[in-house]
């Protein structure tokens, strides 16, 4: 999966609302960001495999806590929908108290062919 059909699953759960990286500043809540955190070239013994394995975090901020629950929902269910189907883990559930806002976010571990 590359980041470009991640976008495309993320969009759908919230449209027009999905960033990569950061966030439009002043942005108004919710939206979704989400950024690579780290890759894996998968190597044999004859060298590199043509595959990684990409990990990802996925952010929903909203200034209600359901909100931003059910905008994460929305998502995983799309990686979840979707073949080949994502690892999701590591949920978690934040709060920003400078900005007062709610944050829930996971880890998604994808294979792509082409990294």
């Amino acid at each position: 999966m590359t980041k470009t059909d991640l976008f495309s699953l993320i969009d759908a759960a919230l449209p027009g609302r999905v960033f990569y990286m950061l966030a439009q500043q002043q942005m108004e809540t919710p939206y979704i960001v989400f950024g690579r955190s780290g890759a894996e070239s998968q190597n044999t013994l004859c060298g590199y495999a043509g595959l990684s394995r990409v990990r990802y975090l996925i952010d929903s901020y909203a200034t209600v806590q359901a909100d931003a629950v059910a905008n994460l929902d929305a998502v995983k269910a799309n990686l979840r929908a979707a073949e080949p189907e994502a690892l999701i883990e590591n949920e978690q559930d934040l709060f920003e108290p400078e900005t007062r806002t709610y944050r829930c976010l996971i880890e998604v571990t994808t294979w792509d062919g082409e990294s």
